[in-house]
């Protein structure tokens, strides 16, 4: 257990726990991100001023530098979490009135039967012909395909009637709570409409390197189908595999928070890590030669990055990527 000495012998393990602490706080305490920018700039500006007056006052002011300095910190970290959430901002779409939305597709939809779900950014609402830019996520499900008779892709843009409604919240105490789950995405809102009363203004409109990465993915699925006949296991080794989780039901999502395993459906940084680890025992043998140590290396950055491209850039694994690549 770390104590308040350990603390003390460890500079920037106190800034650190500042900053967790003000992302804590800022989970339970949403502020306008505006209002936080203003709080955070004075304080900063206070902390220079105290740097200055030290140079004539150290003694007196170096107890009082220190509390404003982890103060900012905390400030920093409270932001950083107010600042992504869209609610707190002018520009949230709910908060704007119109018959229509304006949204892209921004993650691979989940397909089931004639049922279509995907996360997808509200770019503008419209009203009357013009479109009002705005900020925010909803999560929308088609009831049927388009007016083309196709699917939702990745990067779609799309006309839809501005019906969103509230996710309702879990009631049973042993239930998965989906609202709760979705809340920390940053998603609040939710659109179930039918697929002939949307129309495509775009198609795959986003990133060509995601688009890319989802196409093999959703290949290597279909490989995957065909050797798990179980729903259940096809479920878990696409999520441990690849990082696809949209498979899994709320039942089998439920058993496994009740365990308190519910991380391992989720591809991490501890995965890359063994898959690291892997290579990096596989290949030890190159050391022996010359140029066997670079060769490594390469070969072994070389197949992280695959496995990176090959889960569909999720965050999480991309963040695992470029920190052992460095």
């Amino acid at each position: 257990m770390v104590t308040l000495e350990d603390l003390k012998k460890r500079p920037f393990g106190r800034i650190v726990f500042f900053f967790a602490f003000g992302i804590i706080v800022g989970y339970k305490l949403p502020i306008a991100s505006s209002g936080l920018t203003s709080i955070l700039i004075f304080w900063m500006l206070l902390v220079f001023l105290v740097l200055l007056l030290e140079l004539f006052y150290a003694s007196v002011l170096r107890l009082f530098k220190s509390m404003l300095l982890f103060l900012v910190f905390f400030l920093l970290g409270f932001m950083l979490v107010n600042h992504q959430d869209w609610q707190l901002s002018p520009a949230y779409f709910a908060k704007s009135q119109g018959p229509y939305l304006l949204v892209q597709v921004v993650d691979e939809p989940f397909r089931k039967g004639k049922t279509t779900r995907s996360v997808v950014k509200v770019l503008a609402v419209v009203n009357k012909g013009s479109y009002h830019n705005t900020e925010g996520q909803l999560l929308l499900t088609l009831a049927s395909a388009l007016r083309d008779s196709s699917f939702l892709e990745y990067g779609d843009q799309l006309l839809v009637p501005n019906e969103t409604k509230d996710i309702p919240i879990a009631y049973n105490p042993s239930e998965f709570d989906y609202s709760s789950y979705l809340k920390n995405k940053r998603i609040y809102k939710q659109l179930y409409v039918h697929g002939a009363r949307c129309l495509r203004l775009q198609a795959r409109g986003g990133s060509p390197f995601i688009s890319a990465s989802l196409a093999l993915r959703k290949k290597l699925l279909a490989k995957f189908a065909l050797y798990f006949k179980n729903e259940a296991s096809f479920s878990i080794a696409s999520a441990l595999i690849l990082g696809y989780r949209k498979s899994i039901s709320p039942e089998l999502q439920s058993s496994f928070s009740s365990t308190g395993v519910v991380h391992v459906l989720s591809v991490s940084g501890l995965h890359v890590s063994l898959v690291f680890a892997f290579l990096s025992y596989l290949l030890k043998p190159l050391d022996r030669y010359r140029w066997g140590k670079y060769a490594r290396l390469i070969l072994i950055g070389l197949c992280i990055w695959c496995y990176v491209f090959l889960t569909g850039l999720a965050p999480p694994i991309l963040r695992a990527g470029i920190m052992l690549s460095f």
